[in-house]
Formats: structure tokens, sequence, C-alpha cells
């Protein structure tokens, strides 16, 4: 299971909690506000590891940590005290099923487990850390999974990746059978800017939240940044404040709040489930 998204979520217009970031004048932690800073012995954000598409992967091979309280782990693994960070968890479900054998292998935990087991697994694990929401929790052609997941009124948000690939059908079979209440957006996976948008409207449409979001492989491009706005998205996730190609997305988003003026609105938490 992959350990993803130790890092910043930036919401829509998050503009005003930050500074622009410019690398040569000094570490980015020391001009962000104090509340935003790690507390940890990572003050230069350079020096810790990159997720692929999240945010600073903090490699952690099992939930289980004997002797330790889980959020003391966090804590110490860069989220500056709980209250004020939050974990996205992309299980990529998907990379670790075995489609012979009808199972999950998490070799972290050394368990091979049924569809039912990994669901207990979550509803055990989850509990123990600040999530706001889960990313890809089961294989992306078993709906029916998903849809028994989303019974259980859970108060994280589900979202789905792989299941929807940014495909308007797919998505509109999500909303169908209620199977997610979120999507990410990536216009790269779906091949088209028209088809994005479609997707975008079709989540919105159906009540399901859209987070657009980078990919493994991304340039210096911030296209995304305008799109999100544009399109009115609750979320927009880039990785986190380290490397050019996604610090120039959130410098691109304060320029379109620059722009936008008294109406940028900042909506922070309340784009979230638990703050709704």
């Amino acid at each position: 299971m992959e350990a993803g998204g130790l890092g910043v979520l930036c919401l829509l217009c998050a503009a005003k909690r930050l500074q622009c970031v410019q690398w040569r004048k000094g570490p980015l932690v020391n001009r962000l506000p104090a509340d935003a800073r790690f507390n940890n012995r990572f003050h230069d954000t350079r020096h810790l590891p990159n997720g692929k598409a999240a945010g600073f992967d903090i490699v952690i091979t099992t939930a289980k940590v004997p002797g330790r309280k889980p959020p003391v782990l966090l804590t110490k693994a860069g989220v500056a005290g709980l209250h004020r960070g939050a974990v996205i968890v992309d299980c990529a479900a998907s990379e670790v099923f075995c489609p012979n054998d009808k199972i999950y292998e998490l070799r972290g935990e050394g368990a091979n487990l049924s569809t039912q087991a990994l669901k207990e697994y979550y509803l055990k694990t989850l509990r123990n850390y600040p999530i706001i929401a889960v990313e890809d929790p089961f294989e992306q052609n078993d709906w029916a999974a998903w849809q028994e997941f989303m019974k259980l009124d859970l108060s994280f948000h589900i979202l789905g990746d792989d299941i929807f690939s940014t495909t308007p059908a797919r998505i509109r079979k999500g909303i169908a059978l209620h199977a997610a209440d979120g999507t990410t957006i990536k216009p790269n996976q779906i091949g088209t800017l028209t088809e994005t948008l479609d997707a975008v409207r079709t989540a919105q449409r159906g009540g399901m939240m859209a987070v657009v979001s980078h990919r493994t492989g991304e340039t210096e491009d911030t296209f995304i940044a305008d799109l999100a706005v544009a399109t009115n998205c609750h979320l927009f996730k880039a990785g986190g404040l380290a490397r050019a190609e996604r610090v120039v997305k959130y410098n691109r988003l304060m320029r379109i709040e620059e722009v936008l003026g008294e109406d940028a609105a900042y909506i922070g938490k309340f784009a979230l489930k638990s703050h709704s």
C-alpha cells in the first residue's frame, strides 16, 4: 500500500495563506506563515523525500507502530500539529490486487486480504489518523466494494482516480451506483480538454466533488491551476511545495487571486465533508 499525501493540499484560492515562492531567496519554509511550517528537523523542504504525485512522502511500511501512538508518528513525520494538518491516503488498491486469487497483497503488513477483510482493515486503521479523504481504496473494477464502503456513511471523502480515469462515462456510472463522492480530474489522463471539461461537469452535476490533480511526470506548465479555478472545483492537488513543476502551479493560483481581487473566494475547510 502506498502512503501518499503527507504534505500540502491546496484548496482553491488559498493564496492568502502563502507568500510567493522563489527558491533563490532561501528556504521556502522560512517564508511560510508560522502555522504552516513543518515542526521537525526538515527545516528546508528541499530535503524532504518527494512523492511521485503526492506531497512529501514519508516511508511507512506498516500502519502498525508498536509502542507508538499514530499521531506522534505523524507529527514527527512532518505534520505541524494534527489540528493544523490532515492526511489524504492514496491506497492505490489496484496496484496490490491479485486478480487470479482475488486478494489484496499488503506486503508491509505481511497479509493477504479479501475485499471484506480489507474494508475491515480500513475501518480499524483509518480512525487512528486525521483522514479527510481516501483515494482508490479498492480495485478499479470492483464497483460492489466501492458501493458497500460508501454505504457506511464515513466521515471522510472517498475519491476515485483509477476507477474513473477522468472518463465521463465511468463517472456517470459511479454517480448512479453511489460508488464514491469525489473524483480526481487529470487532463492528460483522458487526453483532451473537451473531455476533461465534460468530466468535471458530469461530476459536479451528479453531486460529486471534483479534484483537479497533477500526475506523475508533470512539467512546469500551470494550466491545471487555471482549470481548477475556472471550473470551480472543490480541491486542487499539485503535490508538496518542493520542485519547480509543483511550486509554479501554486504561484499561478496566487496570480489568479490577484486578478480576481475581491471576487476570489477561499472556502477553506468548508470544502471538506467533515466541515460542510
